[in-house]
């Protein structure tokens, strides 16, 4: 059961042992066991398109705990759960004309929380920066993309903890496409697979130009372009502590394709692989995923 409201500046969401359709189609999962409640205040600071800088304040409670609330594979060593959060984002990113997505300029995030649980407050902060850059190809752009991220307190305790792994994408979904840039993915290792204290993370991504079809489908479901994506990016988690610490690599691809359902129906049909490599270890993900309607 869940009641959300979510409005201008505020949302609100109640839930117990809450679902969600999209876990049906794929290995990504926001269904939690147990009951939660949770509050958000959102405003922008500047709002100047294609520049914004907007802040977000939030705070959540979280009872009868299996798993953790953001990491679906971390088993949760406590029942409650507290959090306070506060958020800045800043955007300024721009196309040229007949782009199918952002080509250049910058973006960065900066969030603060402190986690309560058993009695234990672990307070963390982590940031990500992205600057995209036009190549001399029409269409085509570098993007140099990267986080790091600091935890305070019990290294036993998973609630201090950052944790990284997979596309992160499912089967059938609504949630962004490119999920891959998001610093808590690492395509090629399986969900929530690696995790440390801190951590630091660098990607650098090439989106080639796209492909534009006249005629690929039928009226009722045809796609107008595709656009291929390369990436690769390095993850080091428990810098701090070499009796921990692991170094990961991998390299992969997507392909989006731009699916039209029932003549205007807008929809994205994506394709991903990647390999990942950690001292003579390796390991491989694909990723097949609709995002239904944009």
């Amino acid at each position: 059961m869940k009641i959300d409201y979510d409005g201008v500046p505020w949302k609100v969401r109640l839930a117990y042992n809450g679902t969600d359709f999209y876990d049906l189609f794929g290995p990504t999962r926001v269904s939690r066991k147990g009951e939660s409640a949770s509050v958000g205040y959102h405003q922008y600071l500047i709002y100047e398109k294609p520049r914004t800088l907007e802040y977000t304040v939030s705070g959540a409670y979280y009872g009868g705990l299996d798993t953790l609330p953001d990491y679906q594979n971390i088993a949760a060593p406590f029942k409650e759960y507290e959090t306070i959060s506060g958020r800045l984002d800043f955007r300024d990113l721009r196309k040229t004309i007949g782009a199918v997505d952002d080509e250049y300029g910058y973006q960065w995030t900066a969030t603060t929380s402190a986690n309560r649980a058993g009695g234990h407050v672990f307070p963390r902060f982590y940031g990500t920066y992205d600057h995209g850059y036009l190549l001399p190809l029409e269409h085509s752009s570098l993007w140099v993309r990267s986080s790091a991220g600091q935890s305070f307190g019990d290294r036993d305790n998973p609630f201090g903890d950052f944790f990284f792994g997979a596309f992160g994408n499912n089967w059938i979904d609504y949630q962004e496409v490119h999920r891959y840039h998001q610093y808590y993915s690492f395509p090629g290792i399986d969900l929530d697979e690696a995790g440390g204290k801190n951590f630091g993370r660098l990607m650098f991504e090439w989106t080639l130009p796209p492909t534009r079809f006249r005629r690929a489908g039928v009226p009722s479901m045809y796609t107008n372009w595709a656009q291929l994506s390369l990436f690769t990016s390095g993850l080091v988690t428990d810098i701090s502590n070499h009796d921990f610490r692991r170094t990961l690599y991998d390299i992969g691809a997507q392909v989006d394709f731009s699916m039209v359902l029932f003549s205007n129906l807008d929809s994205t049909f994506s394709l991903g692989y990647a390999t990942a490599f950690e001292k003579g270890r390796r390991s491989n993900e694909a990723m097949l995923s609709l995002k239904l309607l944009r």
